[in-house]
């Protein structure tokens, strides 16, 4: 899908409004520095922007979908769909979609495929990650290594470790392996590790290392040693071949031998999120090696001034920057969040599709005050009041611009109403604001399943959503008089259980932007149930609609009320000049 901008309009006639973009980012786990006896000699600790790529400096990619071996049902890619670093993580996507590589090889899955070769590989050491893995059937995570000299003598006399495989029916269990002539694939030497109490790897990270040294590895999860394999575990007149440079590899395949393909539990997008990848030697030689640990980290940076977005928020924190969640029941994990997604992402998607031009009435009542105290004092209001009535148009857009609808209103005898001071501060673009939950856009945004609430007697799921200002292709924009500018969203949204469609939904900006002046901008959306006379055909669209803010030592409100929904065609009158 091409880079698109949605523009979705918020039009202040009176006073001047500048949207801002935000960029977030940290590391989980800070970087070790020197002070013991081992040393770190290589890391990623995937600390670069938002929707940025893996660095390429240490990270390249196999592409292809031709099965790898393993009967693979995935097209392995270089695009920031399947491999991106967000939040001090890598994150390695599974998406579910039909793609076709340059080599004509079309697969109904894509994932990515990371690898130091010719970038880093180094003989023994301790290699570490911190990892937390995807979910579901047909799912096969891997961080594991091979030979630098597979170009030269093939797989598998280049020796393979597997530092930890899973395959998704086995969610409490991984597994270290060793493949080389002799013993590979099923027959490779393998050990595996289970998690206690029934705890699945897919609910945390987890630290997965092997320490390997002449003639040994070790195999360890979170700092636990589980195997140890040595010549003498090969099978009778095997070799050992682990004594020469390996590169590192991160993947997630879909489907293969070992897994099986995904089933109607297994839900899309998948994630495997690392923190970090560590590699270490022992300062004194393999001979008088300590056992392992792991030098001191440098302190956590400090905070930067970035407001919190509400997916980094305390229930606390959350409880009160939206008071609408008062009576949420928090959810104790994030299990339904993929398949809430994929549900709200079909309905939305479906909306956009087969959306038809619509018209209804608008009723809009306006109301702009002065806060005589500064930002902080309480608003007084009375200062100036805008009523009006429009016929407020929808229409659909077709080809690449599904998915974005064209909104604007237009006066009793049909003439487009244009903004000025008379209607004080415009908002519109409400039709099409769910859009961020479609599926092509999802990946744009970070998500987080808050848990469930009663809506007016409606039990709900409430999920929250943040855009991610360095991928965004769906923005909104502010106009006024000649100047311009662009807000990165987040927002709450109160789903039905039952259909998945939203009833509800939340917007705000995801920061001030003081240099101009605007401080706050939320947009509240009711939608409800509506049959046309015209075919019977029946969409969710909104009935009211609140949009509230503050400009400096300005506040607005604007009430949205929309009845009489109409369908109607678009006519074009062609004229042609005689000759």
């Amino acid at each position: 899908m091409g880079h698109m901008h949605n523009r979705l309009e918020l039009t202040l006639a009176v006073l001047l409004l500048v949207i801002s973009n935000c960029g977030r980012g940290m590391s989980s786990t800070p970087l070790p520095q020197g002070g013991s006896q081992w040393t770190l000699v290589w890391s990623d600790e995937f600390s670069g922007p938002n929707g940025s790529a893996p660095d390429s400096t240490k990270w390249g990619y196999d592409v292809g979908g031709n099965g790898w071996g393993n009967n693979e049902l995935e097209y392995y890619t270089n695009r920031t769909q399947n491999a991106y670093v967000e939040d001090g993580n890598l994150v390695i996507q599974a998406r579910k979609e039909t793609y076709t590589g340059s080599d004509g090889v079309t697969r109904n899955y894509t994932s990515a495929r990371l690898l130091t070769a010719k970038l880093f590989s180094q003989s023994y050491g301790r290699f570490e990650a911190r990892i937390k893995i995807p979910r579901g059937q047909g799912m096969w995570p891997a961080f594991w290594m091979l030979g630098n000299n597979i170009g030269q003598v093939a797989w598998p006399k280049c020796g393979e470790i597997d530092i930890m495989e899973n395959i998704g029916k086995e969610p409490a269990i991984i597994h270290g392996s060793l493949h080389a002539p002799g013993y590979t694939g099923g027959t490779g030497v393998s050990n595996s590790y289970t998690l206690p109490n029934g705890a699945r790897f897919a609910d945390d990270f987890h630290v997965f290392a092997a320490e390997w040294e002449p003639s040994v590895v070790r195999f360890y999860v979170d700092g636990t040693l589980y195997a140890t394999d040595t010549p003498s575990s090969l099978p009778t007149g095997s070799t050992w071949v682990f004594d020469h440079p390996f590169f590192i590899i991160l993947n997630v395949a879909v489907g293969g031998d070992w897994p099986g393909p995904p089933d109607s539990t297994t839900v899309f997008p998948q994630q495997m999120l690392v923190d970090y990848v560590r590699v270490y030697q022992p300062e004194a030689g393999w001979t008088n090696a300590a056992p392992f640990q792991a030098p001191e980290v440098r302190p956590p940076e400090e905070p930067r001034d970035v407001p919190k977005t509400f997916l980094d928020m305390t229930p606390a924190e959350l409880a009160k920057a939206v008071p609408e969640l008062k009576h949420l029941e928090p959810a104790e994990n994030q299990d339904m969040l993929p398949q809430i997604l994929q549900r709200v992402g079909a309905d939305v998607e479906a909306f956009f599709d087969d959306f038809p031009n619509t018209t209804c009435t608008e009723h809009v009542t306006s109301v702009v005050a002065f806060a005589a105290g500064g930002m902080d004092a309480p608003v007084e209001p009375g200062s100036m009041h805008y009523d009006a009535r429009y016929n407020y148009v929808a229409l659909a857009q077709a080809g690449l611009a599904k998915g974005r609808l064209q909104e604007f209103r237009t006066d009793a005898k049909g003439e487009l109403v244009q903004p000025d001071a008379r209607h004080g501060i415009v908002t519109l673009g409400f039709v099409a604001l769910s859009v961020h939950f479609h599926p092509d856009l999802q990946p744009d945004s970070r998500f987080r399943y808050l848990g469930r609430e009663a809506m007016e007697k409606q039990d709900t799921y409430v999920v929250a959503f943040a855009q991610r200002p360095a991928v965004a292709r769906q923005v909104s924009s502010v106009q006024f008089l000649s100047g311009s500018g662009i807000v990165f969203m987040q927002g709450v949204a109160w789903i039905d259980p039952a259909s998945f469609r939203i009833l509800r939904l939340r917007t705000d900006i995801e920061q001030p932007e003081v240099n101009v002046g605007l401080l706050k901008e939320t947009t509240q959306i009711v939608y409800s149930e509506v049959t046309f006379k015209q075919g019977g055909k029946t969409l969710w669209l909104p009935h009211e609609v609140t949009v509230t803010g503050q400009l400096g030592k300005y506040g607005f409100s604007n009430q949205h009320r929309y009845s009489d929904y109409r369908l109607f065609n678009v006519e074009v009158e062609e004229k042609h000049d005689n000759p």
